[in-house]
């Protein structure tokens, strides 16, 4: 489908070549010049205007969007749309440059015939003719024409009085019946439509037109038909006329002369005209109505997921739409697809829905603040939500934060559908935010890390699929914050007493203490009692370990604490401690 511009371009010129037709058929041989002047200046501002006409009969109804097969696997989400192909040359574009480049010069040219008319009206001098008439004399020759109100000439080229009172007469009736305004919109008509035959035809028959429009009034002011056509034959070509004008010339003297000898057209003539403009408009609409047909839809293979549910309730951007609204949203425009099932559902609905409610968010909208305040809506009704993404991932996420990817959408294959991840993967949160690593810059930075395995991370994930680690890191720049202070909250709600490290900032690398298999009795604490060093010990020494719990010691006798950290390799436990700076200690 070409783009609006190239569109409105192509109707035009359509429109253009069927008027063109109709003239040249049945119109063009008929002496009824005042309606071919009508027709003539009717076909080039309809052609320009056509396709914008707010008028439904004229203006091409727009093909209904194809439907889209929305399909559900595993997670009751849409599919999201394939990769786009890589963008290659907008050839639309370029010849649209190429056609408003052509138009440019022609309307530059324009432009400068009308500056050269200009410089000639100055330098002629202002005269009066034997019978009163006023005209300006050309000072270097040429002419005669007429332009606007005004006529010019030179008298020495017509010595005889009988001819240049022919010669007024004539220039006279083309100023009478201000036919510059038709020479000017053929000019503009032909710069426009540059590329269509048919605009260049038309400027010739509306300017040959006009020559016989005057060439009728000059014989009804009484001059003998005859001799007014020797005068026009004794004329010589005229020498210094602008481009811009009703010219005083031979190019078309022939039909002139045909024209004026040729016997006034019968008024039955006039069913032409009748004929013509409703055959020209019919076959516009035809042609408009070929554009507006849909193109049939292939039948769609089945798929084995099911269809998206109709008993579902659906959001587009945080507003309630009805199931069909789907088949106008561009599957390339979707940003992500979630879905809520029963009470969460309800929460968000008010009712019961169904098979649940489906959250659609579009691309160049997840910032909007209606979305935005609706996402906070959904977070506090639904910590728990699948869903899928634009890239085909299907995302578990807990309080509006994507946990994980948990699978893949293939788009093709023999075997489209989720395909689950193998063995473990883990879920990074950076400052209670989702993010695919734990930067350099973030890990030189921490204040705290939380590591949640097995139940607790299916807890914290909202759903029960593979086995995963998740990983929360709180930097010293955000600890403080109240969006991080609470997603802490919801760690330590789900593991009280495991699963924390803490880390302080000072301290070089040492060896770290040696690991202890009986641990000491203490009290539990949560990892903000454990400074910034030990991570990196433990990370040094341990690279496959886990920290499953953090105990407070106390000597008896000096009163100062050391912070045992419990660090699991497989299933053996073993315990290094630290003290309050992060340094290793032996006991």
């Amino acid at each position: 489908m070409p783009s609006a511009p190239l569109l409105y371009l192509l109707k035009a010129h359509a429109v253009l070549l069927l008027f063109a037709a109709a003239y040249f058929g049945l119109l063009r041989p008929l002496t009824f010049f005042a309606l071919n002047r009508a027709y003539l200046a009717f076909t080039l501002l309809f052609a320009a205007i056509y396709p914008a006409l707010p008028v439904p009969a004229l203006w091409p109804a727009a093909a209904p969007a194809p439907a889209v097969a929305w399909v559900l696997a595993e997670l009751p989400a849409g599919a999201p749309a394939a990769a786009l192909p890589a963008p290659g040359p907008d050839w639309p574009a370029w010849l649209l440059a190429a056609y408003a480049a052509g138009a440019a010069l022609l309307l530059g040219r324009l432009l400068v015939q009308l500056l050269s008319l200009a410089r000639l009206h100055r330098a002629a001098r202002p005269a009066l003719a034997p019978g009163g008439m006023a005209y300006r004399q050309l000072a270097g020759g040429g002419g005669p024409f007429s332009f606007g109100r005004t006529i010019y000439l030179s008298p020495a080229q017509h010595p005889a009085p009988a001819e240049l009172a022919a010669v007024l007469a004539h220039e006279q009736a083309h100023v009478r019946q201000a036919h510059t305004l038709d020479v000017l919109l053929a000019h503009v008509a032909t710069a426009v439509f540059w590329l269509n035959p048919a605009a260049w035809l038309l400027r010739r028959a509306l300017l040959d037109n006009l020559e016989y429009l005057a060439d009728a009034a000059t014989l009804r002011t009484g001059l003998d038909r005859r001799a007014y056509q020797y005068s026009l034959l004794r004329l010589g070509p005229p020498a210094g006329s602008p481009a811009l004008v009703s010219p005083f010339s031979f190019s078309t003297l022939k039909n002139r002369i045909l024209m004026m000898n040729r016997p006034v057209s019968n008024r039955l003539q006039l069913l032409r005209y009748a004929l013509a403009g409703p055959l020209v408009v019919a076959a516009a609409l035809a042609f408009s109505g070929a554009q507006a047909e849909p193109v049939p839809l292939p039948a769609v293979a089945p798929v084995a997921p099911k269809l998206l549910p109709s008993d579902a309730v659906y959001y587009v951007d945080g507003q309630l739409v009805a199931s069909d609204a789907l088949s106008v949203v561009k599957p390339e425009s979707i940003s992500s697809i979630n879905v809520l099932k029963g009470q969460q559902a309800e929460a968000l609905t008010g009712k019961a829905t169904g098979s649940g409610a489906i959250l659609v968010t579009t691309k160049g909208h997840e910032n909007s603040p209606e979305v935005l305040a609706f996402n906070e809506k959904v977070r506090r009704l639904a910590p728990r939500l699948m869903g899928i993404n634009d890239q085909g991932e299907a995302r578990a996420m807990r309080a509006g934060a994507p946990a994980a990817v948990v699978a893949v959408v293939p788009q093709s294959g023999p075997k489209p559908g989720l395909k689950p991840f193998k063995g473990a993967a883990r879920s990074y949160y950076v400052d209670g935010q989702y993010a695919d690593a734990v930067t350099a810059d973030a890990v030189k930075d921490i204040a705290s890390m939380q590591i949640l395995k097995g139940e607790m991370a299916k807890q914290f994930l909202g759903y029960n699929g593979d086995s995963r680690i998740v990983i929360a890191v709180t930097t010293k720049a955000k600890m403080d914050s109240p969006e991080v202070v609470e997603f802490n909250k919801r760690i330590q709600q789900i593991a009280p007493q495991k699963g924390q490290i803490a880390f302080h900032a000072t301290g070089g690398p040492q060896p770290i203490a040696p690991a202890q298999t009986a641990p000491p009795a203490g009290r539990a604490v949560s990892i903000s009692y454990v400074a910034a060093p030990a991570l990196a010990y433990i990370t040094k020494n341990y690279p496959d370990s886990r920290i499953t719990g953090v105990t407070e010691l106390k000597n008896a006798k000096t009163g100062q604490l050391n912070y045992r950290v419990e660090v699991t390799q497989g299933r053996r436990p073993q315990y290094a401690v630290f003290d309050a700076q992060g340094q290793p200690v032996i006991e």
